[in-house]
């Protein structure tokens, strides 16, 4: 995929898949996870996603009042 981090369902007919499935799948870096017996896996984000995101961390960060921290993969917190 090109960057791209739409949720992708795998395909398992006739499987309801339990927590102690995941020991199954490839170590892909893609993030799995289950939704009613149903495997749905997400690719990782490409290049193009942390750009976009460390761009907009930045801006936030900029801009953030007094007393605020934003900090990838947190969010904004107040300090």
């Amino acid at each position: 995929m090109s960057g791209g981090t739409a949720d992708v369902r795998v395909a398992a007919t006739g499987r309801d898949w339990r927590e102690q499935d995941l020991g199954e799948l490839p170590e892909d870096g893609s993030r799995y996870e289950i939704v009613d017996g149903s495997l749905h896996g997400t690719p990782p984000a490409g290049p193009y996603h942390h750009e976009l995101a460390d761009d907009i961390r930045m801006a936030l960060r900029q801009n953030a009042p007094a007393g605020w921290r934003v900090i990838r993969e947190i969010g904004p917190r107040r300090v």
